[in-house]
């Protein structure tokens, strides 16, 4: 069976210090049918965290990378949040590869579409626009945001944080911490010198 042939791949590699294709071949098990993946999940987590876990932070990064440029964005990405979790002294060069992962796997996913907002105001400063991201719900709220410039940005629940960027052409996708909630996805054009606030309620789409 490929799961039992992944594994042990996986396990020969792991045994010879070779992490990074060890995690590569384990995480090629995602590639199996989705009842297989369904009725495995308990066990494929617990591998994952096995084959993870004793990995230096370099390895995982190359793996992540790997899989990334393969468009394998789901394994790709759970390795960057892996990073983003563990190893957050790396969290600036993996960025943009992460919030481009995260964007990419919304074709599978189901979402809801974040209208467009104007300018609230205008400040004096040439090339950059200042957003104002507003979570007034009671969950936690992680922001991917893409661009002339990539963030990840975590709001606790009801913060509001304002961040200047580079003005231009922006996808930003909306995870909410709360059970049963669709991810929001919105593609905005932020202006030279001008204000503009996001605010993000469950169940709004704009």
């Amino acid at each position: 069976m490929l799961f039992g042939t992944y594994v042990n791949i996986a396990v020969s590699c792991k045994e010879k210090g070779d992490y990074d294709e060890s995690i590569k071949n384990f995480l090629k098990v995602y590639k199996l049918p989705a009842e297989i993946l369904d009725s495995r999940k308990y066990e494929i987590d617990a591998l994952f965290e096995y084959f993870v876990a004793d990995a230096p932070a370099d390895d995982i990064l190359k793996a992540a990378n790997g899989l990334f440029f393969q468009e394998r964005y789901l394994e790709s990405m759970m390795l960057y949040d892996y990073i983003l979790k563990n190893f957050p002294e790396h969290s600036q060069e993996i960025t943009e590869h992460a919030v481009k992962a995260k964007i990419n796997l919304l074709s599978h996913l189901n979402y809801k579409i974040i209208s467009a907002s104007e300018p609230v105001g205008s400040f004096a400063k040439s090339g950059t626009a200042k957003i104002t991201f507003d979570n007034k719900t009671d969950y936690g709220l992680t922001l991917y945001i893409g661009g002339p410039q990539y963030n990840i940005l975590r709001l606790e629940k009801n913060q509001r944080v304002e961040l200047e960027l580079l003005q231009g052409n922006y996808k930003i996708l909306a995870e909410f911490n709360a059970p049963d909630t669709d991810l929001n996805y919105g593609e905005f054009n932020y202006e030279d010198g001008k204000k503009y606030k996001e605010t993000f309620i469950i169940g709004d789409t704009g």
